[in-house]
């Protein structure tokens, strides 16, 4: 739960009669005293001042406490990008009564179409038809469809419109959105953001809207600064365009031949394989590389406060109708795709699921989450229903070669102190998880060239303070060093956390390094004068070494040395600031060197960075080396350019 900071306020200058040896200065000076600390007075002017600023205290409490419970934003209409893939795109949409639902109309703004002057800036005109999003009191007006068949790496745009095609007045300008890279092809650049910890209005300021979210105010202006920077689309004529079709798929053919005639015992390290749709058609050129979407770690809304949740689904919807009801997000969320998981906050604080599904509070509470947040999110290429039936929330996708594993770290876990009983083994993630994760490591390990795992509590064991040695991985020990045992031996493990509400930079050491790097909040409160992040806390094992002594006797002896050695260093450690993020540059085109380079933002400042170059890739089992796969990628990409240069031009 967090605190604001209360404005102090001036106290006015009184006139009061100096008693006899007593000065101007002595009499304000006691009345400023009285009036902070609430004493005893026989001043009625005193009296009212300090009555009055005791009820603008209480007012203001009430006000960011009490505000949202009644201000529930029934009438909220809003629409954003979810999931996106390199062929389709998932649209989230709210319009409270619109019974017979509202239909996605869309546009290509980039690549193919743009490229060959089949497009138009014409707000009114231009679209094509999409999928009709259903809609219904039942689930709060919420509905989410996806577009398919699209063009890979290529801008379009959307608008709402009527069942019947018709267009709606909301959004007044279309929504923007664009498809991932194909993640059969290696080497790919961008950006994204991330953190963790959501709350209007704080720092609480009187009389301004309880909407108000500054992280999203400054990572909207980084936006701004970064877009500046982006140059236009690269254009062609049709005689151009299916030349550079031909001579994209004459190279995707060789490539073919290449990877059938060498041999397959030997790992090769590819730098780049040329794509099935021809550049000239999709490519666009930028000195600053896009931000491409964003992942909040959870703690989007705070459920519980001020007060545990009861049993009423409402409560919940309503939380997180005013988090979307923000100008301030919405600036954001129209612009860039954002993919959610929960932490505690959206439930209980410090929840644990351990796997019971039968509470009232995991019912409402994951109810709202999954409308508002969860069925935007990918379906996972791993994970499957459990044996009752029930949808898991952790999910997997990739953005070119570089693949990520968004975890959950609620549902299944039970951990030390808090709700094990005796036999049970204490756990983050559940066997099922665990299970579906080991199968994706297996599947990216040769695959991705960077492997980014999401976590809502920190991985590391350093965290202290109240609940940091609970709350934290660090509460199921055994299972921890179980998920650290499965990573040891993949090359280019980057972890990504939140919940402290301060930024900490992690290096687990072993065979293969394992960065993390723990952000938050994203716009909430931080302690200021305490420090919770202790070294002293890291964690340690045991390593025996062996080495051959010679004794009196002129006899070798082999004696083995035993000694706790840290597992984990910290590069960074910054616990100030309100609003936090961190911003991803991820380049994998050099693939004997592909780098990961944070950018730190605290208050909309950079204020640390950090590289990682990461080990060469070796796509031993990939399939951007497999010749069928290319094979497809070749006939897919030959069939793709004819049919929708068939569509363009009638």
């Amino acid at each position: 739960m967090g605190h604001s900071r209360l404005p102090l306020f001036a106290v006015p200058r009184l006139q009061i009669r100096v008693a006899q040896g007593r000065t101007p200065a002595h009499v304000e000076s006691d009345a400023l005293r009285t009036v902070l600390f609430n004493l005893p007075t026989k001043s009625t002017a005193l009296k009212l001042v300090g009555l009055l600023i005791n009820v603008a205290m209480v007012s203001m409490v009430a006000d960011f406490l009490y505000r949202p419970l009644f201000d529930t934003h029934d009438d909220l209409i809003f629409t954003r990008v979810g999931a996106v893939y390199h062929d389709a795109a998932k649209i989230v949409v709210r319009y409270p009564g619109a019974e017979e639902g509202v239909r996605i109309v869309w546009k290509q703004v980039s690549g193919v179409a743009a490229s060959l002057g089949a497009t138009n800036d014409d707000w009114e005109s231009g679209w094509t038809d999409g999928p009709l999003v259903s809609l219904s009191e039942e689930t709060d007006w919420v509905g989410t469809t996806k577009i398919e068949n699209l063009w890979t790496s290529t801008k379009y745009q959307y608008r709402l419109a009527a069942a019947n095609a018709t267009l709606l007045p909301y959004p007044a300008k279309p929504v923007p959105f664009k498809t991932f890279p194909d993640p059969r092809i290696p080497g790919t650049k961008f950006k994204f953001v991330a953190s963790s910890c959501i709350l209007p209005n704080f720092p609480y300021v009187p009389f301004l809207p309880s909407t108000r979210i500054k992280g999203f105010q400054l990572l909207s202006q980084h936006l701004d600064a970064s877009k500046d920077s982006s140059s236009a689309p690269l254009t062609a004529s049709i005689s151009e365009a299916v030349e550079g079709a031909i001579s994209s798929v004459s190279s995707l053919a060789s490539s073919v031949v290449e990877a059938v005639t060498a041999p397959t015992s030997t790992p090769a390290v590819v730098s780049a394989i040329p794509t099935a749709v021809p550049e000239v058609l999709t490519a666009e050129t930028s000195e600053e590389v896009e931000t491409e979407f964003m992942i909040l770690l959870g703690d989007f809304i705070y459920a519980d406060v001020p007060r545990k949740p009861r049993d009423d689904k409402e409560l919940f919807r309503s939380a997180y109708r005013e988090v979307y009801a923000s100008d301030d997000f919405r600036n954001v969320y129209e612009r860039l795709p954002t993919f959610n998981i929960y932490d505690d906050h959206e439930i209980s604080n410090d929840y644990n699921g351990y796997s019971n599904e039968s509470t009232y509070i995991w019912a409402n509470a994951s109810s709202a989450w999954y409308t508002y947040q969860g069925q935007a999110n990918y379906d996972s290429t791993v994970a499957t229903k459990d044996a009752n039936g029930n949808k898991p929330f952790y999910f997997d996708f990739s953005y070119g070669d570089v693949a990520f594993f968004v975890l959950d770290t609620r549902r299944y876990r039970s951990v030390t102190g808090v709700n094990v009983s005796e036999g049970d083994i204490e756990t983050i993630l559940g066997e099922k998880q665990m299970a579906d994760l080991t199968k994706w490591v297996g599947k990216v390990n040769s695959t991705a060239a960077f492997k980014f795992i999401v976590s809502s509590v920190p991985l590391t064991g350093m965290w202290g303070g109240l609940n940091g040695q609970t709350d934290t991985w660090a509460g199921a020990k055994t299972h921890r060093g179980e998920f650290l045992e499965l990573l040891e031996y993949v090359p280019n493990v980057v972890v990504i956390s939140g919940d402290r509400h301060e930024f900490a930079a992690v290096e687990h050491l072993g065979a293969n390094s394992i960065h993390e790097f723990s952000i938050s909040p994203f716009s909430q409160f931080y302690v200021p004068f305490l420090r919770t992040f202790w070294e002293s806390n890291a964690s340690k094992r045991n390593v025996t070494t062996t080495m051959n002594v010679t004794n009196e006797d002129d006899v070798v002896e082999t004696l083995e040395v035993s000694e706790l050695v840290e597992t984990e260093k910290i590069l960074k450690y910054m616990p100030h600031g309100h609003y936090k993020w961190g911003s991803f540059e991820v380049d994998t085109t050099n693939a004997s060197a592909p780098t990961v380079k944070l950018d730190l933002l605290i208050d909309g400042v950079k204020a640390w960075e950090y590289t990682i170059v990461g080990k060469p890739v070796e796509y031993t089992g990939s399939t951007a080396l497999n010749p069928g796969a290319i094979a497809e990628s070749v006939t897919e990409g030959v069939r793709n350019v004819l049919n929708r240069l068939g569509r363009i031009f009638g």
